[in-house]
């Protein structure tokens, strides 16, 4: 093989080894533009609700613990997208006598009670179900609600509330009309 072949050659070869590859895929793009009304107040989100040290007598004697306030604050509404919103706390079931409250996490230590969301006027808002309406307004439109710890039936019966640390998750949904 001639010099000049050879050269060739390897230019072609070092050409191939060091060229760029080139591969063209397709990038598909998606989202959903929303037209939300309202805005929720900085730094509350996520909201915490802190019921702090409970007695388990309590839970025996009341069943229950005295209310905590889940306040949820919304700002700059534009009255021309909605009037009106509810809420609606979503989140696993307790399935021990206590439907609609709202179960502790699988990690908790706590056993035998639940977590109850109840509406301004004291009563259960089961979780799935939607609030009344509050009617916004421009400025700050207050949603109040309150949270209690509710001692299942059957373990208040059975004495067989467990102390420890517990918490919950539920997800809050705005329903703008």
């Amino acid at each position: 093989m001639n010099a000049r072949k050879k050269i060739l050659l390897k230019s072609l070869i070092a050409l191939a080894l060091f060229s760029e590859m080139s591969l063209a895929e397709q990038v598909n793009f998606s989202g959903n533009l929303v037209a939300e009304p309202c805005d929720i107040q900085p730094g509350n989100t996520p909201v915490e609700v802190r019921f702090g040290a409970i007695n388990v007598k309590e839970l025996y004697s009341n069943g229950q613990t005295a209310p905590q306030p889940v306040n949820l604050t919304l700002l700059n509404c534009d009255l021309s997208i909605a009037t009106s919103v509810s809420a609606t706390f979503t989140g696993n079931d307790n399935g021990n006598g206590l439907q609609g409250y709202l179960s502790f996490s699988p990690g908790s230590s706590a056993s035998g009670a639940a977590i109850g969301i109840m509406t301004p006027s004291g009563n259960l808002l089961p979780l799935g179900t939607t609030s009344p309406q509050y009617t916004l307004s421009t400025g700050t439109t207050q949603l109040n609600f309150t949270a209690i710890v509710k001692a299942e039936p059957q373990a208040q019966a059975d004495n067989t509330i467990k102390a420890g640390n517990f918490d919950a998750t539920s997800t809050l949904v705005f329903n703008y009309q």
